[in-house]
């Protein structure tokens, strides 16, 4: 018997060269395929490819089993709460950590819908903290407005047990690195200080001149972006701040019949990328 890899493979091949069971008869005219005809063909497997997903699929934060193509990676937006794959590796490294209980001060930066509700039902409304600059993108969550270039040094000294954001940094005009500094003297002693940006291959880059939004889309991979954190040299750039790890790999500590579950893909899950968490304690802080 063959695998079903084999027969989607000779069903696949059948489609793009035309040798399906209606050319077994010998007195079936042969036909010479036309470009757009194997255009056609190979479009058609495409997009049966883009409709698979393995059915036990779902997001970890809001439970919804459908998910959306988003800039090219495909079924990767809960088509749900929105979650993104790192927002997904970041609830499952708070749950790992166990880190949110009653109590707990959280101070969420660009709080993503489907996180906030999950960290205000554990914590308590009273100790969930929303802050962003644009308050008006916001409906799901109640949000504070905060600056952070202008106002990072305003934040008090170890007050919040557990501080958030995901893909900010790359965002502000300003010196990053004091931004993070404060970010983490806030925390508490025993506070975790959970994020992500966006690292990609080659190295570290920023340009605060106004250098408009194409250039920064060809430098940092988004017009409103003004830095890139880089694959090739990230200990001289957040190991110079923080005690970070010289690998990335999630797998030794969630199994893969739970990272397929939760639709983290294969680039999430080892090797540092824009997926990948930090969660750092008080102490990771190099800067005395």
């Amino acid at each position: 018997m063959r695998s079903l890899a084999s027969c989607g493979l000779t069903a696949m091949m059948g489609a793009i060269t035309g040798k399906g069971r209606a050319v077994r008869r010998a007195h079936v005219q042969k036909r010479t395929l036309t470009p757009r005809d194997t255009r056609n063909a190979v479009e058609n497997v495409i997009n049966r490819i883009r409709s698979w997903r393995p059915c036990f699929m779902e997001c970890n934060i809001c439970g919804n089993d459908k998910f959306l193509d988003m800039n090219g990676r495909l079924a990767i937006r809960c088509s749900q709460c929105g979650s993104l794959e790192r927002a997904r590796v970041l609830k499952l490294v708070i749950d790992n950590l166990n880190i949110l209980k009653p109590g707990v001060r959280v101070l969420h930066l660009a709080p993503e819908g489907g996180l906030a509700t999950y960290i205000k039902e554990r914590i308590g409304e009273e100790f969930y903290d929303a802050r962003d600059i644009d308050i008006d993108r916001y409906q799901h969550v109640k949000v504070s407005h905060f600056d952070l270039v202008e106002e990072c040094h305003n934040l008090p000294s170890d007050t919040f047990d557990v501080i958030i954001h995901n893909h900010v940094m790359e965002h502000l005009p300003c010196n990053v690195w004091a931004v993070l500094y404060h970010l983490h003297r806030s925390l508490t002693p025993t506070g975790r200080h959970i994020f992500s940006i966006p690292i990609l291959r080659g190295y570290y880059e920023e340009s605060l001149f106004p250098i408009g939004e194409e250039e920064r889309q060809r430098r940092f991979a988004q017009f409103d972006h003004v830095r890139r954190f880089g694959m090739e040299d990230l200990q001289r750039s957040v190991g110079m701040v923080f005690k970070i790890p010289d690998t990335y790999d999630i797998t030794s500590t969630f199994p893969k019949e739970m990272l397929d579950r939760y639709n983290v893909p294969e680039v999430a899950r080892s090797g540092w990328s824009g997926h990948s968490i930090f969660a750092l304690k008080k102490e990771d802080l190099l800067l005395r």
